[in-house]
């Protein structure tokens, strides 16, 4: 015959449940879900930062091979200083991250307000 084995019993652990919500009744209605804010410092910081590198990157291709001079002609307008050489290169990496910094802060704080009143 075959021997048995002892199971022995486990103590019962004490689980940690998460809380029911309790249901929608009339005195507490369904509502629509709150729309997320935008974080406006770390939003200008990327996309200041982005817009500076890729101003400075296009400056110095367009020194060497020409690449995006008829655009960089058109920024150099708009950021006084800004030239197609070294010096224009620093200058617009400046200009572009106070420009794209700048403007998105703008921008999150113009949605963060219309997602609180909506």
């Amino acid at each position: 015959m075959a021997k048995r084995r002892r199971t022995t019993k486990r103590k019962a652990t004490k689980r940690k449940t998460a809380r029911r919500k309790p249901a929608r009744t009339a005195s507490r209605p369904m509502t629509a879900p709150k729309r997320a804010l935008i974080n406006a410092k770390a939003a200008g910081l990327a996309v200041g930062i982005l817009w500076a590198v890729a101003l400075f990157i296009t400056t110095i291709v367009s020194m060497y091979k020409g690449y995006g001079s008829a655009f960089l002609n058109a920024v150099s307008t708009v950021y006084p200083g800004y030239t197609i050489t070294w010096g224009g290169a620093f200058v617009g990496l400046i200009y572009g991250f106070l420009d794209g910094f700048i403007g998105i802060v703008i921008v999150v704080w113009l949605y963060n307000y219309f997602a609180k009143k909506l």
